[in-house]
């Protein structure tokens, strides 16, 4: 049976996390990261910020695997304005959104939405969420088996 809240689930591959652990809590921060990623002329997808500890957050985004090697010659600036400061890539995952025009009038879709991922035996790497949408990231490896699982969830 098709889920009246879920309409779709859609997949992106090649997908890669850039992760800031314990960066300063400033918008300063957030404006020069951005700023320099923009100027390499980057699409920036998923961003997620932790909420801050003692004036500093962790900062994780996703950009296209093919990217990589343009934004770690470009955080060379970063590491010498912020000496404290590296960033940690992971590569090759895939981002799944589940998406549904009624979701933000349903319940439980977050909740179903990581048993489903549970189920699968897969880790979610990020969360980024929106009135219509839950975007998760998982590794490849943990991929066929989380989208499977999400379809069958939401009867698609």
């Amino acid at each position: 049976m098709r889920d009246q809240a879920i309409t779709s689930i859609r997949y992106l591959e090649d997908v890669s996390i850039v992760t800031f652990q314990k960066v300063p809590a400033e918008s300063d921060f957030l404006s020069y990261i951005f700023e320099r990623v923009a100027s390499l002329g980057i699409c920036v997808d998923m961003i997620s910020q932790s909420t801050p500890k003692s004036d500093f957050v962790s900062l994780s985004f996703t950009t296209e695997g093919d990217s990589i090697g343009e934004l770690l010659t470009e955080f060379a600036s970063v590491t010498s304005r912020y000496p404290s400061v590296r960033p940690l890539i992971n590569s090759g995952n895939v981002k799944i959104n589940v998406f549904g025009e009624n979701m933000r009038e349903t319940i439980g879709v977050a909740a179903r939405t990581f048993q489903a991922v549970k189920r699968s035996g897969g880790q979610v790497l990020l969360v980024t969420t929106g009135d219509l949408e839950i975007a998760i990231l998982v590794s490849q490896g943990d991929f066929p088996a989380a989208y499977e699982e999400l379809k069958k969830e939401f009867g698609l």
